[in-house]
């Protein structure tokens, strides 16, 4: 059995890892969604971007292993491909419950995506 020492899900919170090239940018956020600047959607996704940066904290590999207290035979694929790609974890965690639209977009989205640059989805 896992013991978690950091963020625990709950069902009112909900944890996201990000992996990326370089440093963690709002416009590389932006990009996995693919909304364009005329939609009327671009100012909720570009909140949630925002929303995304500030509530994520880079890890090491180490870091990462410590925190969810597990060995790396227990690495979800996701997290091994960002490893191997030598990507930055970033993990960051919303809630439904702080009563901003853009976060709780994010809390009920089911985040997957992958490019050259940026590898994005939900933590189980």
């Amino acid at each position: 059995m896992k013991k978690r020492k950091g963020f625990v899900s709950n069902s009112s919170s909900s944890s996201f890892i990000i992996g990326v090239k370089g440093e963690l940018t709002e416009e590389k956020l932006m990009k996995a969604f693919k909304v364009n600047k005329d939609s009327p959607l671009y100012s909720l996704v570009t909140k949630m971007a925002q929303v995304m940066k500030k509530k994520s904290d880079v890890y090491t590999k180490e870091e990462y292993l410590d925190d969810m207290c597990c060995g790396e035979e227990d690495l979800s694929d996701t997290v091994v491909a960002i490893i191997e790609r030598g990507f930055k974890i970033y993990r960051g965690w919303v809630s439904d419950e702080e009563g901003d639209p853009a976060e709780s977009a994010l809390y009920n989205l089911a985040l997957n995506y992958t490019d050259e640059d940026l590898i994005l989805f939900a933590e189980d």
